[in-house]
C-alpha cells in the first residue's frame, strides 16, 4: 500500500497546471476491461466531503447519501470527511483499496470545492478546478484498477448559489468554476464513452431552489437562527439544510432506479463467409435487483442471441449481403432499455492457394523440372543434346 500512495502522491503533483490534458490518458479503464463479473449491486460505498458525511445525528443531517441508500434498501459505507478536498478524498480511495475493494458495489463520488480552501492553492481559480477534475480521474482510476465496476460521479451544483458567493459579491465567478469543473468531468466520460457516469446535480440543484417551499434561498438558517429551517435552502453559508438534503437523496435515488443499463463493449465489425462470428454484449446496471435481457431488434439471417448472457453468433453465407446493419437492445426488470446499433462487413473465404505443376509420370515428373532448373542455373542447357541426355 506503501507504493500505491506514493503513486498517488506522484500523480496528484503531474496535474498541477495540466490536468485537462492528462484527463483522457488516466481514465483508460472506465467501467472497461475489468476482470470482474458483474452482479447485482449489493450496497452503495460513499467518498466525499461534508455534503457527504453527514450522519443520521447531525443536526443537519442525515445526508443524501444516507437517505438514498435507505431509499434503494442498500447498506451504505462512508469513508467521506467533512472538508475533505478531491486529493484527500483519493485518500479516502486508498483505504478503501486497502480494506478490500467490492466489485459490486455502487461506488459515489462527490467533491464540492475545498481545494480552493487549500492552503497553497494555485492563485488561478482554473487551475484549480484541473487539479480537481485530475485528482478525481485518478480516483476513479484506482476503484477501476481493483476491481470496482458501478461507479456514481456527482458534477457540482452551482457554487455561486451559495450565501457565501453571494456574500463574497462573486456569484458570477463561482457559477462559471462549476461550469468548467462540469464540463471536464463531462469530457472525461465522454472520452471513455460512458456519458451517462456524470450525474447532473447541477440542474437537479438549480431547479430544485426555485420550489415554493423555500421562502429563503440565499442566506444560512443556522447563521439567523431561524426556526423554519425547512424553508431555507441553506443551513449555514455552504451547506444545504436538512430537507434538501432528503430532496437530492431522494431524487439520486429515483434516478438510479429508473436508469438503463450502460453498454460497456464494443462489437467487431467485420466476418468472413463461412467463419462463425462471435461476440458477447455486457451491461452493467446500477439499480439493485434488476436482471437483464439481451434481444436482436435488427439483425442479419441466421444470427442469434443469447437472452440472458448477450452472446451473438453467426456464420455469413455466400449470399450474405456485403454489409449487414445490427442491432442489440438489453433491457432491465423495469422496462429500461439501451440499444448498440453497429455494422458488420463482410468478405469472401479467401480462395485456396494454386497448386504446383507436378508434370506427367508421377514422381518423374518433379524430377524433370527440377533437373531442368539445375541445368538452367548452371547454363548447362546450351551444351549438345548429346551431353544434356547424359547428364
Amino acid at each position: 500500500m506503501c507504493n500505491l500512495t506514493i503513486y498517488l502522491s506522484s500523480l496528484r503533483r503531474s496535474f498541477h497546471g495540466r490536468g485537462r490534458a492528462i484527463l483522457p490518458l488516466l481514465l483508460t479503464s472506465l467501467l472497461l476491461g475489468n476482470s470482474a463479473v458483474a452482479q447485482d449491486v449489493d450496497r452503495i460505498v460513499i467518498f466525499g466531503d461534508s455534503w457527504t458525511d453527514v450522519t443520521v445525528n447531525s443536526p443537519r443531517g442525515p445526508s443524501y447519501a444516507f437517505v438514498m441508500a435507505n431509499e434503494l434498501g442498500l447498506p451504505i459505507t462512508n469513508y467521506a470527511v467533512s472538508g475533505a478536498t478531491t486529493s484527500e478524498i483519493n485518500d479516502q480511495i486508498v483505504q478503501y483499496l486497502s480494506d478490500g475493494v467490492d466489485p459490486n458495489a455502487l461506488h459515489v463520488y462527490w467533491a464540492l470545492g475545498n481545494d480552493f480552501t487549500e492552503p497553497g492553492a494555485p492563485a488561478d481559480p482554473s487551475e484549480i478546478v484541473e487539479i480537481m477534475g485530475g485528482n478525481a480521474a485518478v480516483g476513479i482510476e484506482l476503484l477501476q484498477q481493483d476491481g470496482a465496476l458501478y461507479f456514481l460521479v456527482f458534477n457540482v451544483i452551482d457554487n455561486g448559489l451559495r450565501p457565501l458567493a453571494i456574500n463574497a459579491g462573486m456569484t458570477a465567478e463561482a457559477t462559471a468554476l462549476s461550469i468548467e469543473y462540469n464540463d471536464l468531468m463531462q469530457q472525461v466520460a465522454n472520452d471513455r464513452n460512458v456519458p451517462d457516469v456524470i450525474y447532473d446535480v447541477f440542474s437537479y440543484f438549480s431547479v430544485m431552489v426555485t420550489d415554493p417551499r423555500f421562502t429563503n434561498t440565499t442566506e444560512g438558517c443556522y447563521n439567523i437562527a431561524c426556526g423554519t429551517p425547512d424553508e431555507f435552502v441553506w443551513w449555514d453559508d455552504i451547506h444545504p439544510t436538512p430537507v434538501v438534503q432528503q430532496l437530492i437523496g431522494e431524487e439520486v435515488a429515483s434516478y438510479i432506479a429508473g436508469k438503463a443499463p450502460t453498454i460497456v463493449t464494443t462489437a467487431p465489425t467485420s466476418a468472413t463467409v463461412g467463419v462463425q462470428y462471435a461476440y458477447t454484449l455486457t451491461a452493467l446496471d446500477i439499480t439493485p435487483g434488476d436482471s437483464l435481457t439481451y434481444s436482436l431488434v435488427n439483425s442479419p439471417a441466421g444470427m442469434v442471441i443469447d437472452a440472458a448472457s448477450g452472446g451473438v453468433t453467426w456464420t455469413p453465407t455466400s449470399t450474405s449481403p456485403a454489409t449487414v446493419n445490427v442491432s442489440i437492445e438489453v433491457q432491465d426488470s423495469t422496462a429500461n432499455a439501451v440499444q448498440q446499433n453497429f455494422s458488420i462487413s463482410v468478405t469472401q473465404t479467401p480462395a485456396p492457394p494454386t497448386p504446383t505443376p507436378t508434370g506427367s509420370g508421377g514422381g518423374g515428373g518433379a524430377i524433370t523440372i527440377l533437373s531442368l532448373l539445375s541445368l538452367a542455373a548452371f547454363g548447362l542447357l546450351n551444351y549438345p543434346a548429346t551431353l544434356r541426355r547424359k547428364i
